[in-house]
């Protein structure tokens, strides 16, 4: 027997004037985010005892999200000068200041510069022999758009982590640099780990994904005052996230995705491991034992007008998790698991069960709960055009095909506008590093 003497429960105000279910509605369905069960999963609280803890088969790597308030993916992070520049202003202002500094000082005009100093998006720019460095500017254009959107004040928490999150899943881990030859010069162009992460984040920002949980928009939560809180700042339901925990990471062995973040603020991290422990939610206190730490409804009293209507019993849940965090490695060259960086989570909620001790509901029991969950597409990533042409020479050098979808062209009977200008890299060059790191 284990006594939660720590447990500090939030919520504690749970009266209100009007009754609000919150089972699990059709935005909660926890099927969304599981891969490859044919429909056939479980919610029943007794068949998933024998599921306590799950790990993942393959850990997804850790990656950085690029904030915007550096110019993304164009950011210089192994030069001096640019992080000297990024320390001189307070970090939520100084992006044009960096952008002033890479544009004058760009990849062409200063080709003495050194390259293992360039961004991600200036070394596949050579690579591709853009001469305009259109993915670059693509994406410094995109940050400076969100600068001035939020009137010169941009949050240090706007990023790509929507893309690194899903890229850590589903693409290899780059283990080694990859040097290739510019398209303009022929100089070798040496990308490290990092930079085919980055190349990889960008490109699975733009692939489809299935998400359970609303987004919660709100900054201040009055987490004391549960009848104040947003229905979206309250999902995703945390029986939602048992049964995907259980099905997804401990049944498939595949990871899932979590916003961290139970404010306006999104942090997405690929989840590795979990682990429950049951508790009695009247006593508080692990027994060990089922029987002894599920309870009947009419015993728990929290939460009363928020429970769903199929309710029978009540069961404590002591949630925790492992998920990978941003790591950032300035020019590495190589990389493997022992460099990631994890996360430990504890996160306290129960469950409500029915008379056949299925879940179907839940509530938090401390505020630090994620704000939702998703998986990405499975299918593969491409864009038009490039599978029916040859991107690549022996040497890793580009064709006139790979000029053309890159920086616009005439590719057969289309003409490209350019993914580069849709800040796209063609995923087939993106695999084209993946595979050589390996």
């Amino acid at each position: 027997m284990k006594k939660l003497f720590m447990i500090y429960f939030l919520f504690v105000s749970c009266l209100s004037l009007a009754k609000v279910d919150f089972p699990i509605d059709p935005q909660n369905d926890p099927l969304k985010i599981i891969w490859n069960l044919g429909g056939e999963y479980s919610r029943n609280i007794k068949t998933m005892l024998d599921k306590k803890s799950g790990e993942v088969k393959k850990r997804p790597w850790s990656g950085y999200y690029w904030p915007d308030v550096q110019g993304s993916i164009a950011a210089r992070l192994s030069d001096p000068e640019f992080s000297r520049i990024s320390r001189s202003t307070q970090i939520e202002r100084v992006l044009p200041q960096l952008i002033n500094y890479i544009r004058r000082n760009d990849a062409i005009s200063y080709s003495s510069f050194p390259r293992k100093n360039l961004s991600p998006a200036e070394k596949y720019d050579l690579w591709v022999g853009d001469r305009n460095l259109t993915l670059t500017n693509a994406v410094l254009n995109n940050s400076f758009k969100y600068y001035k959107q939020q009137n010169g004040n941009l949050p240090k928490w706007f990023g790509l982590c929507h893309g690194w999150a899903p890229a850590s899943i589903m693409v290899d881990r780059p283990t080694r640099a990859v040097t290739v030859p510019s398209g303009l010069t022929g100089e070798q162009i040496t990308f490290y780990p990092k930079d085919i992460k980055a190349l990889a984040t960008l490109a699975w920002t733009k692939k489809a994904q299935t998400v359970i949980g609303l987004r919660c928009n709100a900054s201040n939560i009055d987490f004391n005052n549960r009848a104040s809180i947003p229905k979206s700042c309250l999902d995703l339901n945390p029986g939602s996230l048992h049964i995907a925990l259980v099905n997804q990471v401990g049944v498939n062995k595949k990871p899932l995705i979590l916003d961290v973040s139970s404010n306006s603020e999104v942090w997405n991290h690929p989840v590795s491991k979990y682990k429950f422990q049951y508790f009695n939610p009247v006593e508080r206190v692990i027994y060990n034992d089922f029987e002894r730490d599920v309870e009947d409804i009419n015993r728990v009293s929290l939460f009363r007008a928020y429970r769903s209507p199929e309710t029978k019993y009540i069961i404590g849940v002591k949630l925790t998790l492992e998920y990978l965090n941003e790591n950032y490695n300035l020019s590495r060259l190589t990389d493997d698991p022992r460099y990631d960086s994890l996360v430990k989570k504890e996160i306290y909620y129960d469950l409500e069960l029915n008379e056949k001790y299925e879940i179907v509901g839940g509530e938090w029991l401390s505020s630090n709960y994620p704000d939702f969950a998703w998986i990405p597409n499975q299918s593969k990533h491409t864009v038009f055009g490039e599978d029916t042409a040859s991107l690549l020479n022996d040497d890793g050098s580009v064709t006139r095909a790979t000029k053309s979808l890159t920086s616009g062209g005439i590719l057969g009977q289309y003409r490209y506008n350019g993914y580069s200008k849709e800040r796209m890299p063609l995923p087939n060059l993106v695999r084209y590093l993946v595979e050589k790191a390996k």
